[in-house]
C-alpha cells in the first residue's frame, strides 16, 4: 500500500558528495550511476533540524545547587557540575540548529535518493540545470562541484569506456 500514496518511498539513501557529473544521459555522484530518463522528480527538501534541549541538564542544575548549599569540601563538586553544565550549554546552544538543504531525485522504481548540501541556492541552481538536461534531447557533459560552488561544462569524449586498472570511486573515473 505505500508504494501507491504520494510522498511515501520504497527505499531512500541519503548523499553528501562534493562532485555530481553528468555525461550524456547518465547521472554520478559518489558510487552510483542513474540514467536521467528515470528520474521521475526532482524535489527540493528543508533536512534543517534543531536539537532539543536535553533533559539531564536540569538534573545536573539541581544536583549543582544542592551541592553547593552542603557544607563542607563537597561544594568543589557543585562548581565543576555547575562549571561543566555552563559548558554542555554553551555547546548546546552554539550546536543545537543544524541548516541543510537536500535535492531529492525520484527514480520510477520508487527508490529516493537525497543529495544533501548547506545553501539552498546552489541546489536549486542544480535542479534548473538539470530540468534543462532532462528537457532536452543534446548530450551534456557537466560537472557540478558542491564544495568550489561551481558548475563547469566539460568536453564529451567519443567514447564512455574506461579501460585498464579503474581505482577508486566511479565520479573519479568518468
Amino acid at each position: 500500500l505505500k508504494q501507491f500514496i504520494p510522498g511515501q518511498s520504497q527505499s531512500s539513501q541519503e548523499i553528501n558528495t562534493p562532485v555530481l557529473k553528468v555525461r550524456g544521459k547518465t547521472i554520478i555522484f559518489a558510487n552510483s550511476i542513474y540514467q536521467i530518463s528515470n528520474i521521475a522528480s526532482l524535489d527540493l527538501l528543508d533536512l534543517s533540524t534543531e536539537k532539543p534541549m536535553p533533559g539531564y541538564f536540569l538534573s545536573m542544575l539541581i544536583a549543582g545547587t544542592i551541592l553547593l548549599f552542603i557544607p563542607g569540601n563537597i561544594k568543589i563538586l557543585g562548581i565543576v557540575t555547575l562549571a561543566v553544565l555552563g559548558y554542555l550549554y554553551y555547546q548546546w546552544r552554539e550546536n543545537k540548529r543544524k541548516t541543510q538543504y537536500g535535492l531529492q531525485l525520484r527514480m520510477s522504481s520508487g527508490f529516493n535518493t537525497i543529495i544533501t548540501y548547506s545553501e539552498m541556492d546552489f541546489l536549486v541552481e542544480i535542479m534548473v540545470t538539470l530540468n534543462g538536461i532532462m528537457n532536452t534531447d543534446e548530450a551534456k557533459a557537466l560537472t557540478f562541484n558542491l564544495d568550489q560552488r561551481k558548475i563547469q561544462v566539460d568536453q564529451m569524449t567519443g567514447s564512455n569506456i574506461v579501460t585498464g586498472s579503474v581505482q577508486g570511486d566511479v565520479v573519479s573515473n568518468v
